[in-house]
């Protein structure tokens, strides 16, 4: 009878171990979050027995088993991790890789019966760089150049303003654009994660969104003067090399037309009225006489006639 009373207790046990096994959770703290190469420690809440056997798992590569107070770590992790006697694992130089669920298990490190298990969601960040502001009219656009940011928001004058008092237009994983339209001050635009956050500030004056528009008409009016003062020059230009024609270019000009309309004598054209007229010297040169007054020249003079004088008693 005793025989069979210790052989049902101990059935008893074993189905409350295996039930006990199912719904025993240990106390963790999840999620957590690290840094990209800086180190992270994922805490074990609860007090432990100290032959407790403690074992961490980067699902579903197994990470090392504390036992005996003797850290025993898988060849992957030598030197990267450390797990303690209190049951808390720590990482070093987190990796992009190390962003998974992590699993600790406890057991009785005499009995091997399970005590309690637990999942800590292990989230890796990047140390945020200062965003960049943009603007274009009335449209603020802050950008940063990590691949992901939990949370944007603006300040004004060191104040968080609320979605209601700017408009956001659009936002992704790690830019987001604003509508500031009537808003002036000094600008923070921040970018924020969970374990660190940077800022850039603008100073916004008022009237900026007509800034725009006054520097388009400046531009606009810079280069009709600009057209203007081009045509002005080349008009100077062709005035001038006309004014310098000489008179070489006019006489044959003349002469070319004479010759179309088979005329052997033509008059020259007048000499410019800043030239002076030549003084006229009473006959005419040989080369630009007539062919009469060629003849005329080349006669001899006559005698004069010898007048008689008469004698007077």
């Amino acid at each position: 009878m005793n025989n069979k009373g210790s052989l049902l207790e101990f059935i008893i046990f074993i189905c409350l171990s295996l039930t006990g096994s199912e719904d025993s959770k240990c106390d963790v703290i999840t999620p957590v979050y690290g840094l990209l190469n800086a180190s992270v420690t994922l805490h074990f809440g609860q007090a432990l027995k100290p032959n407790s056997s403690i074992t961490w798992k980067a699902n579903p590569f197994k990470i090392g088993n504390f036992k005996d107070n003797e850290y025993l770590p898988t060849p992957s992790y030598q030197g990267r991790a450390k797990i303690f006697s209190n049951g808390s694992l720590t990482i070093f130089s987190l990796r992009t890789t190390d962003k998974r669920v992590h699993q600790v298990e406890i057991h009785d490190g005499r009995t091997g019966q399970h005590i309690c298990s637990g999942n800590v969601n292990l989230q890796v960040l990047e140390k945020l760089k200062t965003p960049t502001i943009t603007l274009n009219g009335t449209f603020l656009t802050c950008t940063a150049e990590n691949l992901y940011v939990e949370r944007f928001y603006l300040k004004k004058d060191g104040k968080v303003l609320s979605d209601k008092e700017v408009k956001i237009i659009n936002k992704n994983n790690n830019s987001i654009v604003y509508d500031i339209q009537q808003i002036t001050g000094n600008l923070e635009c921040v970018a924020n994660n969970t374990l660190n956050e940077n800022s850039a500030v603008i100073l916004m004056q008022k009237g900026h969104e007509q800034l725009n528009i006054y520097i388009i008409a400046s531009v606009a009016g810079g280069g009709v003067l600009l057209v203007l003062c081009i045509a002005l020059l080349i008009y100077c230009i062709v005035r001038q090399q006309k004014h310098h024609r000489t008179p070489v270019y006019e006489e044959m000009a003349v002469t070319h037309r004479c010759q179309q309309n088979h005329q052997h004598t033509c008059k020259k054209p007048h000499a410019s009225t800043n030239q002076r007229e030549p003084q006229n010297t009473g006959r005419k040169s040989r080369a630009n006489a007539t062919p009469r007054e060629q003849q005329v020249q080349e006669r001899p003079p006559r005698p004069k006639p010898r007048t008689k004088t008469v004698l007077q008693r």
